[in-house]
């Protein structure tokens, strides 16, 4: 480990949560002021779509991205998918051990389809600050972690 970060185990915060802030996993690379490289698309197949300067969201990340998007030059994951939402999907954990890994800030904020709150959106929002730099929100799709950052920005 030897970042200096006083690491934890990501906290996970969905429908039903009393928490408003997420707790994440900080890592060595937190803090950096560079951003993404521009040409950066994502792997191969799947493309990225720039939301704002510090936001890009994406379809579901696989464990063998997460070092990738960490060269790119972002700074932090936010996981908007809930864990078993399909068989085959990789877990929240295993995505966070890969962050952890390549010194990304992640972050799971689950949301289930059509129940994303104004709670998850503030959740979203600090998030993003605290990542210190750009970040990659996944859902399924990308269709869920696009919602939450457009309630960012009515709150």
């Amino acid at each position: 480990m030897g970042s200096g970060w006083p690491l934890s185990r990501p906290r996970h915060f969905g429908p039903g949560s009393r928490h408003v802030a997420a707790v994440a996993v900080r890592c060595r690379n937190v803090g950096r002021n560079d951003r993404p490289q521009t040409k950066f698309q994502g792997s191969k197949s799947v493309p990225m779509t720039k939301l704002s300067e510090d936001v890009f969201v994406r379809p579901q990340i696989l464990p063998h991205e997460v070092e990738e998007i960490a060269r790119a030059g972002f700074k932090g994951i936010i996981n908007n998918r809930p864990d078993g939402e399909a068989p085959d999907q990789p877990t929240s954990d295993e995505i966070a051990a890969q962050a952890e890994r390549h010194g990304l800030f992640y972050v799971h904020i689950p949301i289930v389809p059509g129940s994303a709150t104004e709670a998850n959106a503030r959740a979203f929002a600090e998030a993003v600050k605290q990542a210190g730099g750009p970040v990659v929100a996944y859902c399924k799709s990308g269709g869920r972690a696009s919602s939450l950052f457009q309630m960012t920005k009515r709150s």
